[in-house]
């Protein structure tokens, strides 16, 4: 897994991510990292190195932001999951026509042969 820190305009680490394969083209702003210990410092390009001190966000804005995204992701959610339910009804009802057509043309056969 290759983890890295997204640096926002200010070289802070606002977010990480994680892939499962190491990136070819890494961005300028993705920092290889470790784990999640260095979200919200300040890393230094010419150093090579992240601040002591955090920069962690004050206002109460990006919280609520925070929360309407995670409510709408948890709506998105619910409505993936419902449709992938009604997808796989769907596709039992197609299959059961399926076998229902085979079905009548093996009789309309027989009754064929029968003639």
């Amino acid at each position: 897994m290759e983890k890295y820190m997204i640096l926002n305009q200010k070289n802070i680490a606002e977010s990480m991510v994680t892939y499962c394969q190491q990136l070819i083209n890494v961005p300028l702003n993705y920092i290889k990292v470790e784990d999640e210990t260095m979200l919200w410092h300040k890393y230094d390009f010419e150093t090579h190195t992240w601040s002591e001190e955090k920069f962690e966000p004050e206002s109460s804005a990006q919280l609520s932001e925070f929360e309407q995204i995670k409510k709408n992701n948890e709506i998105l959610a619910k409505t993936v999951a419902d449709l992938t339910m009604e997808n796989r009804k769907k596709n039992l009802l197609i299959n059961q026509l399926a076998q229902s057509t085979a079905d009548l043309n093996v009789e309309l056969n027989k009754l064929k042969g029968g003639n």
